[in-house]
């Protein structure tokens, strides 16, 4: 397996269809890849993101570190869920519009991921039904942020790191609004999951 890097540009991601070299060393050849996606999002088709992310994981035999953009968030709602697959990623860096798109990831796509560092617009309740209860194993590092408040703290992140149950490493950025309290401290998280996690051995909240 080759280690090449490669730093792809939107633009060039655009004319695949036109580039045969590039296309033969994403499929057969590139092990970490960087998408930039510089435009401005209006300049952008819409889907554009996610039929390119999608494409990247169909073809890539080798990839196992993915960077998928940095000005732009990627939905899934309503895409079958073998849409996104890959057998040989380990490391995923994304920003994703909610949080049933993180549970899309890795629910259905990425058995193998390892490394999770996923920025989430907005925390939000379910509209979809994806299973939240299956454990993930393979998973051992996740970093999870969101700036928009969130009132699901109980209800949507404290089941998903439930299920992390070799996770060694966790970073927690999220601004939460909760009724029955103004803050949360160590013992709080302790009960709410970190008792869960047996490995962890970095927490940075």
């Amino acid at each position: 397996m080759s280690d090449a890097v490669r730093f792809i540009s939107y633009d060039r991601l655009k004319k695949f269809s036109e580039s045969d070299t590039i296309l033969l060393r994403l499929t057969d050849q590139i092990a970490h890849l960087t998408v930039d996606i510089t435009d401005k999002i209006g300049e952008i088709p819409g889907g554009n993101e996610l039929n390119m992310f999608a494409l990247i994981l169909s073809i890539s035999k080798c990839l196992i570190d993915l960077t998928f953009t940095r000005r732009t968030e990627i939905s899934f709602s309503n895409l079958p869920a073998t849409s996104c697959v890959s057998s040989t990623l380990t490391k995923l860096k994304i920003t994703v519009n909610t949080f049933d798109d993180c549970l899309y990831l890795l629910d259905a796509c990425l058995q193998q991921l390892s490394i999770l560092i996923i920025h989430i617009i907005e925390i939000s309740d379910s509209s979809s039904n994806i299973d939240n209860t299956k454990n993930l194993p393979k998973l051992k590092c996740l970093t999870l942020t969101s700036y928009w408040y969130t009132y699901f703290y109980n209800n949507r992140i404290v089941p998903l790191l439930h299920r992390m149950l070799n996770l060694e490493e966790l970073t927690l950025f999220l601004s939460i609004i909760r009724n029955e309290s103004t803050y949360i401290d160590g013992t709080q998280l302790y009960n709410d999951f970190l008792i869960n996690i047996p490995r962890l051995n970095k927490f940075i909240l």
